[in-house]
């Protein structure tokens, strides 16, 4: 296969993001119109529905309602996708953070130190790039990733 069969290919695939509904969308992904949710699926990110357009659910930010705009754009040229598989292991945004204080007791010591620790870090040093443990991080930042993850190997 060549080289030019290969990215046509590719492009395609990255082309198709529109799913029958909101369960269907895998984590990592994202479709207008759906709640964000926090998912579970091995060697996926760990959220879905992430985007500006989503997150009017959550905020009247008028940020999010200018770049919603350029999103709806790039999902208007997007193609169905055919999968009909459903992701189970997802809960939704505010479902999550009205329980937290109660999945809190289940947690163990060292995981509630580390969560208060990053807590109490400004949002600039916590948003980080990608997942620790989702994806494979690029070159570039492949060694600030490999110690964070030895940082924080027993959360």
């Amino acid at each position: 296969m060549s080289n030019s069969t290969r990215k046509i290919k590719k492009k395609r695939k990255n082309n198709t993001c529109k799913w029958d509904s909101c369960d269907q969308v895998p984590c990592g992904k994202s479709m207008p119109h759906c709640k964000p949710h926090y998912c579970y699926r091995k060697g996926s990110l760990s959220s879905r529905n992430w985007k500006h357009c989503n997150m009017r659910y959550l905020s009247s930010n008028p940020v999010h309602k200018e770049k919603c705009k350029k999103e709806m754009k790039e999902f208007s040229k997007c193609k169905r996708n055919m999968t009909k598989k459903k992701t189970t292991q997802t809960v939704d945004v505010q479902t999550l953070h009205e329980k937290m204080p109660y999945i809190w007791r289940f947690l163990r010591v060292g995981t509630r130190k580390n969560m208060i620790r990053l807590a109490q870090l400004p949002i600039s040093e916590i948003n980080i790039q990608g997942s620790l443990y989702g994806e494979v991080p690029s070159k570039k930042n492949k060694h600030k990733f490999e110690r964070l993850r030895q940082k924080y190997k027993d959360i």
